[in-house]
């Protein structure tokens, strides 16, 4: 579920390079203004706050349409009414792709529990193709400048829930104006119209064992509907634009573990990346034990040594939990060739409670959403970051 699957090839640089004139080139960006993670909408409306909606219409049309939604592959084995489901999406997360000039929407399904807005153990990748990456870098910029004149500053900001959103934003008519801007921005660029592909991940808690579920999207280019078996141009020929985990492409098993965390629940066996498991024994092999465990958790964050899709999405979603976990015992291991170095000058540091977050649940499967009602961020999402960060200060500075 990370980057854009099969279009990485096909959308490259669609932005000239050069220098806009909307660009101003002593304001760098920094982790969250380019991966910007919403606030969780309120379904019982206690408060105002900020939400987008998948019903939600802009210039390019619907943001995501109901009828996509429920031609979109698991999501009937896990919402019995689709259109209540839908009407309960929203976006969650905006993280800017500039290197394939690209907009990745994080869509979750939400409801209320003991009076608590919570997420499903459910995620949505929305891939839009965006018009320039110049634009985008301006108006991020120009959403920054007026954050920065409110006293909210993502400088020196570890990668979190956007700092504009953090406590009660809604109480400042200023900042709930700035989050309408920021609201404005998605919306101008994500919708049907410039929609390219989509992918999902489920958690079936009920069955036995608990599994995860994946899928990768096609759409048909013209009328950008989802395209299902038996759709024109959708047949045995062409069939590997649309993967589930059927036929075994990520299989589930279960440990069977004494107490605490490592308690029998589900984990991924990744058949890409069967090393990875073994992080999570019961008794948790040290770095020298185990070297290549913690060698395949650094390479699946690192995006300059594994592309997607060379890895399964589960995997690459719950790497950072399984080896922070491993590390909570053991350290962090000296010496890895594997482990990401970020550019100079771009911070890939994630907010410490989300840290924690993930060390103690192995099984938080969202990288750049909410469990629940916590953030939960992979090590990979802050690492793609830091790459376009990179590309932008390349670009444009």
């Amino acid at each position: 579920m990370k980057l854009s699957f099969f279009l990485a090839a096909s959308f490259l640089l669609f932005s000239s390079i050069g220098h806009s004139v909307g660009i101003d080139k002593s304001l760098k960006l920094s982790a969250s203004d380019v991966s910007l993670l919403l606030p969780l909408p309120d379904l019982e409306k206690k408060r105002p706050d900020f939400r987008i909606p998948f019903e939600e219409v802009g210039p390019q049309g619907v943001v995501f349409s109901k009828d996509n939604f429920k031609k979109l592959p698991l999501v009937s084995s896990v919402f019995p009414d689709l259109d209540e489901a839908y009407k309960n999406s929203f976006i969650t997360g905006v993280r800017i792709d500039t290197p394939n000039n690209l907009v990745r929407l994080i869509g979750q399904t939400l409801h209320v529990v003991g009076g608590e807005t919570r997420s499903f153990d459910f995620g949505l990748h929305l891939i839009y193709l965006a018009p320039t990456t110049e634009s985008m870098v301006a108006e991020l910029q120009a959403i920054k400048k007026e954050a920065l004149a409110l006293g909210v500053s993502t400088d020196g900001v570890a990668l979190g829930v956007h700092p504009l959103f953090r406590g009660e934003y809604w109480k400042d008519a200023q900042k709930r104006g700035l989050a309408e801007k920021v609201r404005g921005f998605v919306l101008r660029l994500a919708g049907q119209k410039s929609q390219v592909a989509a992918s999902i991940m489920v958690t079936h808690e009920d069955s036995e064992p608990i599994r995860w579920e994946w899928a990768r999207v096609a759409f048909d280019p013209a009328s950008k509907n989802v395209l299902v078996a038996g759709d024109p141009g959708f047949d045995a020929a062409n069939k590997a634009t649309f993967i589930t985990n059927v036929e075994g492409v990520h299989a589930t098993h279960v440990f069977e573990v004494p107490s605490g965390e490592r308690d029998g629940k589900i984990i991924g066996r990744s058949k890409e990346v069967p090393e990875l498991e073994k992080l999570l024994l019961p008794k948790i092999p040290s770095p020298q034990e185990e070297p290549l465990a913690y060698d395949a958790a650094y390479r699946i964050e690192n995006p300059k040594l594994l592309a997607i899709p060379q890895a399964d999405c589960v995997s690459c979603h719950v790497s950072t939990s399984y080896r922070l976990s491993a590390e909570a015992v053991w350290g962090v291991p000296s010496g890895l060739k594997s482990a990401y170095q970020a550019p100079a000058g771009i911070s890939t540091e994630i907010e410490v409670s989300i840290r924690s977050f993930m060390e103690a649940n192995l099984y938080a499967v969202l990288n750049f959403g909410y469990l629940g009602t916590d953030p939960s961020i992979s090590q990979r999402t802050a690492n793609e970051t830091a790459e376009v960060l990179a590309v932008i200060q390349t670009r444009f500075f």
